[in-house]
């Protein structure tokens, strides 16, 4: 499995296309905050952070993480049932339990360190850029990053259960912005939707850093923030994406059993 994962990895990083897309997302991400910067220069980092500029930045950053995150995992898992070269692999005697795992776990680990520069790298750029809030408790800010990546990491064993249904990347990929786009809607207009059962919703719920009050001292406004996740969040989003994400890894690994690759 070992080498399935090393090939997997030389073959993902031998493509073009794929170092232009991260590059690409990684550059736009940090011009955004530098643009943003450029035009609200008053803004602080808790503005940034708590979404009090409408969000917009903090929000583009996840919406980018995750398509990022599912572009990788797509190609490492997916483009060999394109060309039949998953093939060689069954052929040369590996297991079908060796080759669905060596690039699940392949995609996983490329995906998860991906995602985390393109989370912290925008994120250091702008403890540099603004104003760091008095009182701003790191830990929290560390605890929800955390839990975020788990989210990322849930919802890219989504992606991988509908590719190796579809055995299609281009198709899984559309379906399953559609599936994210239809939630999203779903629960704008619904309201009343747990937010742990869904990844997009569970990202929303942990990027909200409530303010228990605003007042005023010696002139200056200050905000008091729940820096760290409610006790009850942090365990509701730890089980429920580790066993869903589980649940996606088995059940594509059982397709893929269950599968003549024609």
């Amino acid at each position: 499995m070992k080498n399935i994962m090393k090939m997997t990895i030389y073959e993902f990083f031998k493509k073009s296309l794929s170092r232009t897309i991260y590059i690409c997302a990684f550059v736009s991400l940090c011009l955004i905050l530098l643009v943003n910067h450029y035009f609200e220069p008053d803004q602080t980092f808790l503005d940034i952070l708590a979404g009090t500029d409408d969000g917009t930045f903090i929000v583009t950053s996840m919406i980018v993480s995750v398509a990022v995150m599912c572009v990788i995992v797509a190609q490492m898992c997916g483009s060999d049932f394109q060309d039949k070269t998953i093939h060689y692999d069954l052929m040369f005697g590996h297991s079908r339990k060796q080759v669905y795992f060596g690039r699940v776990f392949a995609g996983m680990l490329v995906g998860t360190i991906g995602t985390t520069v393109m989370i912290v790298v925008p994120f250091i750029l702008a403890c540099f850029l603004y104003k760091i809030d008095a009182g701003i408790l790191w830990s929290g800010i560390l605890v929800r990053a955390i839990l975020l990546m788990i989210i990322i990491i849930r919802m890219a064993c989504e992606l991988i259960l509908i590719i190796f249904l579809l055995k299609n990347v281009q198709m899984a990929g559309i379906i399953y912005i559609g599936m994210l786009g239809g939630i999203s809607y779903m629960c704008n207009t619904i309201g009343d939707v747990n937010a742990y059962m869904f990844g997009i919703t569970n990202i929303e719920e942990v990027l909200t850093i409530v303010n228990w009050s605003t007042y005023t001292l010696h002139g200056k406004t200050v905000n008091v923030m729940q820096y760290m996740p409610a006790a009850d969040m942090i365990f509701h989003t730890l089980v429920v994406n580790i066993v869903l994400g589980g649940i996606c890894i088995m059940l594509g690994y059982f397709v893929f059993c269950k599968d003549d690759l024609r």
